[in-house]
């Protein structure tokens, strides 16, 4: 693995923020709609040049786009599998152990390498005799990679994990034990259960593409934007569609990201019929 890109996000931010900190002073007889279109301007620029160095960012980190194209016949990278999944039992719930392959994905490692964190969401649906959902849990690791301290994270749940290579860090995630499902409190002994679980892996981490939004777009985050229409507003819709138009280029869409899940289930099983989970994660 080569040596990570040495920027962040944060070191950009605060570059953006002295930048868009600048104000052009009132000058007597000068209208305020001519200070406002020049503060409106130095505005756009400021957000420009923040655009700019989050393409430099996300070049660093090696996105398709920067990889070049594809050279015919290469082997393609593997792509996300679950390839088993077990129930078991631990204390009071209905928990699963799950295997799988190609996690992260080539675009999420990437993204780490140049400070940008990415994760993976693990959907579990306890499914009945009918075929119907009866509990859905939602687990999401959050995978990053310390630039300073060169040790990749996997942080779910408020606990963390901390691994010394890439291959550490696939190797737990190609091996999740006791993963929750439901408390057997609410389960019935004689009943038929499958679990089936589905993994939507992001190439960014869903909060982290809203964290680079909103010090892109300025103070006051996104809350409220667009709702007056005045210039400022569509200046920071078309910031908005400048980000995702520039992240899109390096990692493809949402619809492109969300096709790369994978999915899997077990066996039908009775809750007598299985055991105790032997660890956890």
């Amino acid at each position: 693995m080569g040596d990570p890109a040495p920027c962040s996000v944060d070191r950009m931010a605060r570059g953006r923020r002295r930048a868009s900190a600048l104000r052009v002073p009132r000058a007597r007889g000068v209208p305020r709609e001519r200070l406002d279109r020049d503060d409106l301007l130095m505005r756009r620029a400021a957000r420009a040049a923040a655009l700019f160095a989050l393409s430099a960012l996300l070049g660093a980190a090696g996105g398709p786009a920067a990889a070049g194209p594809e050279t015919p016949g290469a082997p393609r990278a593997a792509e996300p599998r679950v390839v088993s999944v077990s129930p078991a039992i631990r204390g009071d719930d209905l928990v699963c152990d799950v295997e799988t392959r190609g996690l992260p994905t080539e675009e999420a490692a990437r993204s780490m390498r140049g400070g940008l964190p990415s994760g993976v969401e693990i959907v579990v649906d306890l499914v009945g005799g009918t075929d119907e959902t009866i509990v859905r849990r939602r687990v999401f690791f959050r995978l990053s990679y310390d630039l300073w301290e060169e040790v990749f994270r996997a942080e779910e749940g408020g606990s963390e994990r901390r691994f010394d290579t890439l291959a550490s860090l696939r190797s737990f995630l190609e091996t999740m034990n006791g993963l929750p499902v439901a408390p057997l409190a609410g389960l019935s002994k004689d009943a038929r259960y499958r679990i089936r679980v589905d993994l939507v892996p992001h190439a960014i981490a869903p909060a982290e593409r809203a964290r680079i939004a909103d010090w892109i777009a300025g103070e006051g985050g996104s809350e409220g934007r667009g709702a007056s229409g005045t210039a400022r507003d569509a200046d920071e819709r078309e910031v908005s569609l400048g980000l995702g138009s520039l992240i899109r280029f390096f990692y493809g869409d949402a619809n492109e990201e969300s096709s790369a899940r994978a999915a899997g289930e077990s066996d039908w099983f009775r809750i007598e019929e299985i055991g105790h989970a032997a660890h956890s994660r």
